[in-house]
Parts: C-alpha cells; structure tokens; sequence
C-alpha cells in the first residue's frame, strides 16, 4: 500500500507541477511539494527505510527544493516561484530538524539515529544563513548560529552523557554571545525599524 500510495503521490506532484508551470500558477507549487514530500515519506515506509535514514532523506530533500529555486531566478516575474522554493525547503529542512526530537531511539547513547539528527539539524541550520545570505537578512545568521549549538544535544546523547549541562552551556554560551555581538553588528542597522 505505501509504496503505489507514495508512487500515486509522487506521480500526481509532478503533474501538478506541470500544471502550475504551465499555467503560471505558483501557489499550486505548495500542494505538489507537499505532495512530494508526503510520496517520499510513503515510499520510504513501503521500503522498510530504517528510522536513521529519514532525517538525511528529508534534509536532502528540503535542499534539492531550496536549491530549485536559483533555476527561477533567471526568469522574469517568477519571484513567486522562487519565494515557494524557498519556503518550502526551509520547512522541510526546519521540520525535519523538529520531528528528530520525537524519536526515543534517536535519544539513546550511541544510536546513529542521533548522528543523523544532527545533520539535519546542522542542515538546517546552514540552510537558514544561506537563506539570511540570499535575502540580505543579518538575523538569520543569529538563529543558524543557535540552531547548529543545539547540535550538542544530539552529540551529549550520542555520547551517553546524562548531564543536561553537557548540551545546555554550549547553547546558552551561543545565545549570550548572539546577544552581545548582535547589537554591535553593522549589518543589522540597516534592517532596524
């Protein structure tokens, strides 16, 4: 059943796709990426894909679809399809990244689950300064920064450390640091209100 459901979903957002471009209709971008996605999943499930294969599948998937939106930037008036692109791959990524904390095997010592976390996790996070890169957002590079310290906390449960501090410093030394360079930092004075 999964895998033809993830075939039939894989099949129809293509198609939709087609049809969005055909028609100029960026905004059916987001139900064939959905779709898309939710295909995959289907298709990994009817594989019998292990649960550590998943955040990597998912986080290549966010960045093939962030990615596809350089191949809009050449055209003219497609900054919608651009703006779907990158939306889209940044949630894929994003939740990705969230759905790993979800998953009690990931959270034991020396499960490769946690390894694969936090790939996607620090996926995630390079994603969101290249996004803060493309966009000209400065704040963005404060949030990749923070997002790639949580890090520790699959590298603290990779290594079976028990003490929340082996993962809560490092994030707490990264967030008072953001805090003290940010105000200083000349590429935010001209994005204050």
């Amino acid at each position: 059943f999964y895998t033809f459901g993830g075939r039939a979903l894989l099949v129809y957002a293509l198609a939709t796709y087609l049809v969005a471009v055909i028609e100029k209709r960026a905004w059916l971008g987001w139900p064939a990426l959905a779709a898309g996605v939710i295909g995959m999943l289907y298709l990994m499930v009817g594989t019998g894909a292990t649960e550590a294969a998943y955040p990597a599948a998912f986080l290549a998937v966010g960045w093939l679809v962030y990615l596809g939106s350089f191949a809009w930037e050449l055209r003219p008036d497609s900054a919608h399809w651009r703006d779907v692109h990158r939306h889209a791959g940044l949630g894929i990524a994003g939740l990705t990244a969230l759905a790993c904390f979800t998953v009690p095997d990931f959270l034991t010592a020396a499960a490769i689950g946690a390894i694969s976390a936090l790939v996607a996790l620090w996926g995630a996070a390079a994603m969101i300064a290249v996004h803060g890169r493309l966009a000209a957002a400065p704040r963005a590079y404060y949030v990749a920064a923070v997002l790639a310290s949580v890090g520790t906390f699959w590298l603290s449960r990779y290594a079976g450390l028990d003490n929340p501090q082996s993962w809560a410093a490092p994030i707490g030394v990264t967030l008072i640091g953001a805090g003290v360079i940010m105000p200083r930092d000349t590429r935010m004075a001209s994005h204050r209100d």
